[in-house]
């Protein structure tokens, strides 16, 4: 609790209780009681804030906006000056003072800038050559710029005892004070060092004392005093040296007898010093290694006297051989014995391969030698098929479209269209006439099978093709076959065709010699199924194909090939089993598909039965492939109709014809 002073005065005032909670005495009526509430000594009266010690009559005014000494006045004599400072270098401007008791955001206690949009212009600035009093004194550029010199000889270069100050150098002054002339622009530190006792790149040196020395005399040392200098020992000075010239001519000068003028000698010394040694006073001589007397020009040497193992004369072919040099004997031994450039000239003759023994040789396989390398070399040539002896320029005439007498001519051609004539046994069906002739093969079929004519050269793709099995004039007329060209060795003649959009193949049919479709409408035998001879078969149908051969032996046609096989027998299919020799039924298509031209194929389908007529006993008529003989492949008789497509038993196709060839 705050304790109440308070001071009795008689003054007759009424007596009056303290409204706050200090103790108070009760005085006479007539007494008057003032109180001091903050404790600060002074009475209220005197107190202009009795609820606060720091304030009262007597206390010291501070910067705080309150009226601490209570004259009525607030922070008089105590508030701070401060001044905007623009640019943020620590002085102010100085019109700008403002009072305040801390410093406002932007002002600084200190102004006197006289330049506040410049942070680096402000009183002790460091001066600097700008045009600008950096640091506010008043005055500009003073104790800065630069020691200048006077260049009086305008080389760029001033003379250190004439030396101004400034920020720009004056009319003829300069920053660089390293001229030791002033006076002669041709001395200076930049100068060249010339011979002409004068310091002329001011670096203390004169002349030859100086290592920059430039465009003074060369002099090379004269050792055997033949007045020419050692280029090896060159000397500059602005003086000739003792034994020394002023050339560089000697080429050994320790050898009084060689300097340029000399006279050359044979003394195996550069006597003139010309770079060479004893030119034109040596001989030439050539290296003779077989002593014959004539060298080689290729191992030459100079020297004033004849070597060891050399000669005078050069041109020796073969320097091993001392019987081989200009002008020797040619002898028959495979060397050009008189060097001429030419082998056992006059000796040799050609000698020609005769492969096939028919005494003539073939042209483009000749050596020219003394004899016959080989017993199977003749003198005589002309021969244009040496791999036949029926082809030959004695040859008889042949009838088959070649040249066999080898005289450029087809032989028995008389109206020269290429092919001999058909009476001898050739393919020409009119030899009279040259716009008849086998490429018209309606008129003049091109041979007796597809083969045939790809053997004769004159097939031009897959197609259709004319043949006449029987030849020309003879027995049945030509006819329109399909040959397959292209496919495994080409030359397969189509004797039947399977539509997989017709009814299929009767099984009865299949050894019918009659009863068939024609083949211009691609159905299926022809006069080919009857007469074309045979050793290999093919079945293809644009995507498979699997080819057998060794069939047929090549002497009869398909159809008394199958017309002999045995029918309804019940017979096991030994020597009716073909196995699949190429195509690609093979792998993860048809395993390793065996053909089977047999009536029982015994494909696995059940027991075998053997009816009397026998046409029960899982018989089959022509090509079938069976499961049960090729080694558990996933294959089957394709439902008795033997070679028919429109079964998922084989993979052929179900849309494309399946065709079968015969080669």
């Amino acid at each position: 609790m705050n304790r109440a002073k308070f001071i009795i005065l008689s003054v007759g005032l009424l007596a009056c209780r303290s409204t706050t909670t200090a103790k108070y005495e009760e005085v006479d009526i007539e007494d008057t009681i003032i109180y001091d509430y903050d404790g600060d000594g002074y009475l209220s009266d005197e107190d202009c804030d009795d609820q606060n010690a720091l304030v009262n009559s007597n206390a010291d005014e501070i910067c705080d906006g309150v009226d601490n000494n209570c004259d009525g006045q607030i922070d008089e004599d105590v508030l701070l000056t401060f001044f905007l400072d623009s640019d943020g270098d620590g002085f102010g401007n100085q019109n700008t003072a403002v009072q305040a008791c801390s410093s406002p955001d932007g002002h600084v206690p200190i102004a006197n800038d006289c330049n506040d949009n410049n942070n680096t212009i402000f009183p002790g600035a460091t001066e600097v050559c700008d045009d600008v009093d950096n640091d506010c004194d008043g005055d500009i550029d003073e104790d800065s710029g630069f020691d200048f010199y006077l260049d009086n000889d305008g080389d760029g270069f001033g003379d250190v005892n004439n030396q101004i100050q400034g920020c720009n150098p004056p009319e003829d002054y300069v920053a660089n004070p390293d001229d030791c002339n002033d006076g002669d622009a041709q001395i200076s530190p930049t100068s060249e060092e010339i011979c002409n006792q004068v310091d002329d790149n001011c670096n203390g040196l004169i002349d030859s004392e100086d290592p920059s020395l430039v465009n003074a005399p060369l002099w090379y040392i004269d050792y055997d005093n033949d007045g020419y200098g050692n280029p090896d020992f060159p000397t500059q000075d602005c003086n000739q040296p003792e034994n020394h010239v002023n050339n560089a001519d000697d080429c050994d000068d320790l050898e009084s007898n060689s300097s340029p003028g000399v006279s050359e000698i044979c003394d195996e010394i550069d006597n003139d010093c010309d770079g060479d040694i004893d030119e034109q006073v040596t001989t030439t001589f050539y290296l003779d290694s077989d002593g014959d007397g004539y060298g080689i020009s290729a191992a030459s040497i100079e020297a004033c006297s004849l070597p060891v193992g050399y000669a005078t004369e050069q041109g020796d072919c073969n320097d091993n051989k001392a019987e081989t040099y200009p002008g020797a004997t040619e002898i028959c031994d495979g060397n050009d014995n008189d060097c001429d450039g030419t082998t056992d000239e006059d000796l040799f003759e050609n000698w020609y391969l005769d492969y096939d023994g028919d005494g003539f040789g073939d042209d483009n396989f000749s050596v020219y030698a003394c004899e016959a390398p080989d017993s199977i070399y003749v003198n005589i040539g002309g021969d244009c098929n040496d791999l036949d002896s029926e082809f030959n320029p004695q040859a008889s005439l042949g009838c088959d479209g070649e040249d066999h007498n080898c005289d450029g001519i087809i032989d028995n051609d008389n109206d020269g269209d290429g092919f001999a004539d058909a009476t001898c046994g050739g393919d020409d069906c009119d030899d009279n006439d040259p716009t008849i002739y086998p490429v018209q093969p309606d008129i003049c079929p091109m041979g007796i099978s597809c083969l045939d004519i790809l053997n004769k050269g004159l097939a031009a793709g897959d197609g259709e093709y004319y043949i006449d099995v029987d030849g020309y004039n003879n027995g049945v007329p030509p006819e329109l076959v399909y040959c397959d060209m292209t496919n495994y060795g080409g030359g397969w003649t189509m004797i039947a065709r399977d539509d997989p959009t017709q009814s299929g193949w009767s099984t009865a049919l299949i050894i019918n010699s009659t009863a068939f479709g024609l083949l211009a409408e691609f159905d299926y035998k022809a006069e080919a199924w009857n007469d074309v001879l045979f050793t290999d078969l093919m079945f293809d149908d644009g995507y498979f194909y699997a080819v057998y051969e060794g069939v047929g032996d090549g002497s009869t046609a398909w159809y008394n090939f199958q017309a002999n096989i045995p029918l309804f027998n019940c017979a096991i299919p030994d020597g009716y089993e073909y196995p699949m020799t190429a195509g690609n039924l093979s792998g993860g298509n048809l395993c390793s598909t065996n053909l089977y031209i047999h009536p029982t194929d015994n494909d696995g389908g059940g027991p075998t039965y053997c009816y009397p007529d026998g046409i029960y006993s899982d018989n089959a008529y022509g090509p079938t492939w069976s499961a049960y003989n090729n080694g558990a492949c996933p294959l089957d008789d394709p439902i008795g109709t033997s070679f028919y497509s429109r079964f998922t038993a084989l993979p052929w196709s179900d849309s494309d014809p399946l065709h079968f060839y015969v080669r």
